[in-house]
This record gives structure tokens, sequence and C-alpha cells, in this order.
């Protein structure tokens, strides 16, 4: 029996772990919670903008008995360091770490699971490590493939997007931090000691120009581009993708050009959801994560 999330604690028996990841010319060390036995199955959560591996804190709890929970702070994020150059922040490179930090608990693959940009980190990594992926589970981060689709032809999609070139400008590092994220940690999944290191890890700065890296490495174009057409996205890993119908930066017509590329694909769409799902969810994604078992 797998208790809900929202009725755990969310720091007791979590431990951090540094891992290195990457080469000797592009090292960082990524700062990673774990909770659990690792001899179980492992299962790695993927954080999105603006959260850290704090968010992941209650379901780690609710399956710790079950799973080797883990969940990183991003490259460059939070307690993890950061590259000097944007370059360091390629779909290549989140994939790496990945694979190094699975490695390092003695695991040759794990259950990614991934909010946003964590989810898009995890389809990245079932593209370019596929042995690496166990299953995926997917809130409300679309392939990037039909991201890239959307983006082509969908003005709706266009429109919804306006801010990843907003977040690319020069300007972007001079975004009102408090006014960006004061509304985010006001949801209730945020107990006052997670709130308290968000606000610290935000204000100085470092996070929120690697948080900015992302999007500028990011191959995503808003207007036409082809890129995603001159390589193998198919991605043949189970995937389970937890939809919030009321997102509006990824809108549910996004689901229909996912399909293409994952043939082996369940969509639960959650009615009067928004963006934030692994918010909203607890009890519908432990249920994803834990339904083959």
């Amino acid at each position: 029996m797998i208790a809900p999330a929202s009725n755990l604690p969310r720091h007791s028996l979590i431990a951090h772990r540094a891992v290195k990841t990457g080469t000797s010319t592009d090292a960082v060390t990524v700062r990673v919670s774990h909770a659990g036995d690792p001899s179980n199955p492992m299962v790695l959560f993927l954080h999105g903008f603006p959260d850290l591996s704090d968010v992941w804190h209650a379901p780690m709890h609710a399956l710790m008995d079950r799973y080797f929970t883990v969940a990183p702070d991003g490259r460059g994020v939070g307690g993890s360091t950061a590259p000097n150059d944007t370059t360091a922040y390629t779909a290549k490179h989140f994939a790496s770490d990945i694979a190094a930090i699975v490695h390092h608990f003695g695991h040759k693959k794990a259950i990614l699971v991934g909010h946003d940009w964590g989810g898009m980190i995890a389809w990245w990594t079932a593209i370019l490590n596929p042995d690496l992926v166990d299953r995926l589970i997917i809130m409300n981060s679309p392939h990037p493939g039909a991201l890239q689709d959307a983006l082509n032809t969908d003005p709706k999609q266009r429109q919804a997007s306006a801010y990843i070139d907003s977040l690319r400008a020069k300007g972007a590092n001079d975004i009102d931090v408090a006014a960006m994220l004061e509304p985010h940690l006001a949801h209730p999944a945020f107990d006052e000691k997670a709130r308290a290191r968000y606000r610290a890890v935000f204000n100085d700065g470092k996070t929120l120009e690697a948080f900015l890296g992302w999007y500028r490495a990011a191959p995503f174009v808003v207007g036409s581009s082809p890129w995603h057409q001159r390589q193998s996205l198919q991605v043949q890993a189970a995937t389970h993708l937890l939809w919030g119908m009321e997102d509006p930066v990824f809108p549910p017509a996004l689901l229909a050009r996912i399909k293409p590329y994952v043939p082996n694909l369940t969509v639960t769409k959650l009615s009067g959801v928004g963006h934030n799902s692994h918010l909203d969810t607890d009890k519908e994604m432990i249920t994803a994560i834990a339904a083959p078992e």
C-alpha cells in the first residue's frame, strides 16, 4: 500500500549527495536528494522551471518503501554547479547528467518522472539514451518534436510559447524574481522550509541565470524550423502522460501531435488542472508510477 503523498512529511528521511557528471572539460556537480533502499527500482524525478528538487519530496516519501526515489537539482540550479557556457545546457548534456546519476547509484535504468522542463529532459534522455529508461511519466511537457511541429503550424501555440523568446532576451536577467516566484510558492504543496530554500536559491542570481541558459540552449524556434526533421526523435519506452487540460502554456491540442513520436502511449486527461499538474495530482502521479506492478 502506497500512502498519499500529501499526508507525509516533506523533509525527514531525505538524504543529499553530490554527483559528478559531464566530462573533464564540462564537469559539473549535481546536488541529488534521495530516499529509500538503493536496491529497489529507481524512480528519478526531474523538476521544471521555476522549481527545485524539493518539489518532489512528498511523492518521494510516498514511494520510498517500494522504490529508490531520487531527485536532482537540475544542471546549474540550486545546489548544482553551473557551467560557464550556455552551450553546456543542451539536450545531450542533460541526458548525460541523468546517465551519471543512474549509474552513480549502481542502477542501469530508471523510471523517469518529469514536469515542464523536467519532462523535456526525460524525453531527451529517452531519445538519446533509451537503455537508461524503464518507463516515462510525463506531466504537462510535450515531446520536443511535437512542440516544434506545433510551433511551425499553430498560431495559438506560437502565442503561448512567446515567453521562450522573452526568456532568451538579454534583459531577461533583470526579471522580478519575487513577482515570478511568490505566486508559485503560494501553492499549499510547499511548506515553509521549501519556500525558504527557493527564496534563498533564486535571490543569489545563479539559479535564474542557469534556467535562462536552459531556454537559450534549447533548439525550439518560435516560428518555423525543420531541425526536428533531421533526426530520429522516436521514443520506444512505455510512456504515461498526465495532462492538466487547462494548461495555457501547453494546450491539450498538443496531445494529438505527441502520439506519432511515442507508439506506447497512455494519456490521462486531468480536468480542471492547469500547467502545474505535478502539484495538484499526487494520487494520479503515484498511481501511474506504480501501475505496472
